[in-house]
């Protein structure tokens, strides 16, 4: 999986940015900032911690799916399928993330691993911007060298972090340290797209779908991505996936989160084969939003723990 770009020249607006960057007033203390990769909706806690999200897009073709709420995944899956070249994705302008920015004066940003895009480097330009107009907030960006419950969880412990109280620098090197100790597998039952995009030879992509190939991988300390082990069959696969996670640290009483693309019945499989083994705190299961389904491909899934 390639990197993808953020086209500053394309993506910021100089008349959004300016009108941002005039708004002086809080709308809360505290907003968590991520990027659509992580497969959550934009909300907001009874103690008024914002969660705003900004919207990766996709690219087919002519075609631009934003991932928003409204996106039809299904829809653009199916476009993703007859069109014969690649694919891509864009970042969230730097804009989107100013505007986010300047809603609060205290803000902490999550954003897909920047092995794979643009966006930590955009976000990372709006919170300059934002801090030479009012060097009076306080900004946060975290790479979170991952996508999907991965950062939900790095968002869940930053939350808890604010309750508790913490002076901002104290959060922030708290929540790099947690954001370290999570752990991302995933595996993949489609090479449609891997193969239209050149990340991996024609001829591999059709042995792997007729031996019934079911790679497991993970995103290393880096960001990025590293085959682990290339089980044949779905049983074979899901067994590998929980001797992995079992192997990278103890499962009891931790937090699981599965993220997949229009596979849940492979998931619940997964969800049992991990409570029988372990006594976990609990395990979360999310489709997959626009991005991670892009990346994921159908049939494909992403544990984060």
């Amino acid at each position: 999986m390639g990197r993808t770009i953020c086209d500053y020249s394309r993506a910021i607006t100089i008349t959004t940015i300016v009108s941002a960057l005039r708004k002086k007033e809080f709308v809360v203390d505290w907003n968590i900032v991520l990027d659509s990769s992580c497969n959550l909706l934009e909300s907001s806690s009874n103690e008024g911690i914002g969660r705003l999200i900004a919207p990766l897009k996709i690219i087919v073709g002519t075609r631009e799916f934003p991932d928003t709420p409204d996106l039809d995944v299904a829809e653009m899956m199916d476009a993703m399928k007859k069109h014969k070249s690649a694919s891509s994705s864009a970042c969230p302008s730097v804009g989107e993330f100013v505007e986010h920015f300047k809603q609060a004066k205290n803000t902490i940003c999550i954003t897909i691993t920047s092995a794979l895009s643009g966006t930590y480097e955009a976000a990372l330009h709006a919170k300059a911007l934002v801090l030479k107009e009012d060097p009076a907030r306080n900004i946060h960006v975290l790479d979170s060298r991952a996508a999907g419950g991965k950062m939900v969880l790095i968002a869940d412990e930053a939350e808890r972090l604010i309750h508790s109280g913490l002076a901002f620098s104290d959060l922030v090197e708290a929540v790099e340290e947690y954001a370290k100790k999570i752990k991302l597998f995933f595996s993949l039952a489609s090479f449609d797209n891997l193969i239209k995009n050149g990340r991996m030879p024609k001829y591999q992509g059709m042995l792997g779908q007729i031996l019934r190939i079911r790679p497991v991988a993970e995103a290393t300390e880096e960001g990025t991505i590293e085959v682990l082990d290339r089980p044949r069959g779905e049983a074979a696969m899901l067994r590998k996936i929980v001797e992995r996670m079992q192997g990278f640290k103890s499962l009891e009483g931790v937090r699981i989160i599965i993220d997949h693309n229009n596979c849940l019945e492979v998931v619940l499989k997964l969800k049992e084969m991990l409570e029988s083994v372990a006594k976990v705190k609990d395990i979360l299961i999310t489709p997959t939003r626009g991005l991670c389904s892009y990346y994921t491909d159908e049939g494909g899934f992403i544990v984060s723990y």
